[in-house]
């Protein structure tokens, strides 16, 4: 099998070219890189900068998310859409045979129940607009050129190697100034779920999904942030504290995660619990702080 993975020296990119090397040894891995310089170091893949005709590629270039795309809404979308627009041009070209598109749960409402691939949306950020544009091109290309596309709308992501969001962001200042630092109440829930149970539920979307098909990528158990926080605080020595008046607004204080019996349907089960999956993240950001 040959697997093409675009921003391969990414978070992401870098567990799912580790997770394609061990549950289908053989496999041609090809890493799709804007700068040939980063190099691939031990990681199981040859760079390149065009895509290759393979089995299936997995669409994970990009940055940024809500926060930039605020300040800069061009930026947003040109690294969400107009790179995944490109990116399936390319794939049909060279003959890809299956393109699983990575998107993102930031399309949902907040809601205390879980949110549902056919469910409403919510496209309250520019970074959730230029996601769902690109998911809708993908879509549109299958259904009028038989393009095998499907989208992953990926929950919150964590894992050794981050070196941004949530658990990194609080990770990271506990450990220089002695303090776990929450902007709202903490009752919020969030689905939380390791990179590398995130790289195995990508590989169950392009191995057992099926093309036109949208599937959300989670844990399926989401947890408030105020007991994440806590047991940050507790490995880290560090003293939790909240906002003297919790704001009442915005999505820090509003629950949002996704169902995922759909992924769950094509046999897909975490395999990291979120104690164990946090230690070993606190234990690499400790050691890279």
């Amino acid at each position: 099998m040959k697997v093409t993975i675009t921003g391969a020296n990414g978070f992401i990119g870098q567990a799912m070219a580790r997770h394609v090397a061990r549950v289908a040894p053989g496999s041609d891995i090809v890493g799709v890189v804007r700068d040939l310089a980063d190099g691939s170091g031990d990681l199981p893949f040859r760079l390149t900068q065009k895509i290759e005709a393979s089995d299936v590629l997995i669409h994970l270039a990009g940055r940024g998310g809500i926060p930039e795309s605020l300040k800069d809404p061009a930026g947003a979308f040109d690294t969400s859409c107009r790179l995944a627009v490109e990116t399936l041009e390319a794939a049909r070209a060279a003959g890809v045979g299956c393109v699983v598109l990575v998107s993102t749960c930031a399309v949902y409402p907040f809601s205390s129940q879980p949110a549902r691939e056919d469910g409403p949306l919510d496209l309250n950020s520019p970074y959730a607009e230029a996601k769902r544009a690109a998911e809708i091109y993908g879509l549109t290309c299958a259904d009028l050129t038989g393009q095998d596309v499907r989208v992953a709308r990926l929950a919150n992501v964590y894992g050794p190697g981050q070196r941004a969001l949530f658990i990194h962001d609080v990770a990271r200042r506990a450990l220089q100034t002695g303090q776990v630092q929450l902007q709202s109440n903490g009752l919020e829930k969030r689905d939380l779920i390791h990179v590398d149970d995130t790289a195995d539920a990508l590989w169950h979307v392009a191995t057992k999904g099926r093309a036109g098909q949208i599937y959300n990528v989670g844990s399926g158990d989401p947890l408030r942030i105020i007991d994440v926080a806590k047991k940050i605080s507790a490995a880290l020595g560090a003293d939790l504290t909240l906002p003297e008046q919790a704001p009442g607004t915005g999505d820090v204080t509003r629950d949002a995660f996704p169902a995922t019996d759909r992924l769950g349907a094509l046999g897909f089960r975490p395999a990291r619990g979120f104690d164990d999956g946090l230690a070993e993240t606190l234990d690499w950001i400790g050691k890279n702080t």
